[in-house]
């Protein structure tokens, strides 16, 4: 006869010597394997002299969504492309390598993949699972519904756009920057200084702890408690320690 208990099953056996022993049948929990991601950043061509920070802060966000999910990023995949453009060798890498290892792909905003509806579908039916951290938990139905406002969105920009032009052009002003070098030169090196003065006054603050053999990740920990902002975003994280200590050579 059988009998149960909180902690596993209780079995008594009567032999023929009628002696009873009794052992318990216990359950175990395995622990579950991480769920993979493959993670996809992409900066819109016209933002290139300002890539690698867009793109950190995309890495931000995905790691975030990862730390959260108990899940890994197995690979990550990089391009600048304009929005429009649906031939990206980096995304079909991507799509490629989460169909091989089912991994589910990442990206921070529905719009770091195209405006297209037809490009979103076409996603949608290559059997890859994909999730976009501003739609979280959608299904592939609401998903094609947010595409398909988002592309009648870029169409009105791009309307009102071409309609302002033509009256300013009407008008006689002369559109476009008559000198863009020099201006984007200007504006690039004022924000690389002010970067590198950021940098340089937190050098006194993360150089002891580094010595000290602190990992990135217990520095990131420090600086975020102490309220140590870094130059853009609103915490530190073990990528971004590592790349510090590696502009700053210590």
């Amino acid at each position: 006869m059988a009998t149960g208990s909180d902690l596993g099953r209780n079995f008594r056996i009567l032999n023929l010597n009628s002696t009873v022993y009794t052992y318990t049948q216990m359950s175990v929990s395995l622990p579950h394997s991480p769920q993979n991601l493959i993670a996809y950043y992409r900066v819109s061509t016209g933002q290139r002299q300002f890539c690698r920070l867009g793109l950190e802060g995309q890495r931000q966000q995905i790691q975030q969504y990862a730390a959260a999910n108990c899940a890994r990023i197995i690979k990550e995949y990089t391009e600048a492309e304009i929005g429009k453009t649906a031939n990206r060798p980096e995304l079909k890498k991507a799509l490629d390598h989460a169909r091989i290892t089912r991994a589910k792909l990442v990206i921070v905003s529905l719009d770091r993949l195209s405006r297209s509806v037809a490009f979103i579908s076409r996603l949608m039916e290559s059997g890859v699972s994909f999730e976009a951290l501003d739609f979280p938990n959608s299904d592939l139905t609401m998903l094609h519904i947010y595409a398909v406002f988002s592309e009648a969105e870029a169409r009105k920009v791009s309307k009102r756009t071409k309609i302002a032009l033509a009256s300013a052009k009407a008008l006689g002003v002369k559109l476009g920057n008559p000198n863009p070098s020099k201006d984007t030169s200007a504006a690039t090196a004022a924000r690389l200084k002010s970067m590198s003065r950021h940098r340089e006054s937190i050098k006194p603050v993360i150089q002891p702890m580094h010595e000290r053999g602190f990992g990135f990740t217990e520095i990131a920990r420090q600086l975020n408690e102490q309220g140590i902002r870094p130059f853009r975003g609103r915490a530190w994280y073990a990528s971004s320690i590592r790349q510090l200590i590696q502009q700053l050579k210590i």
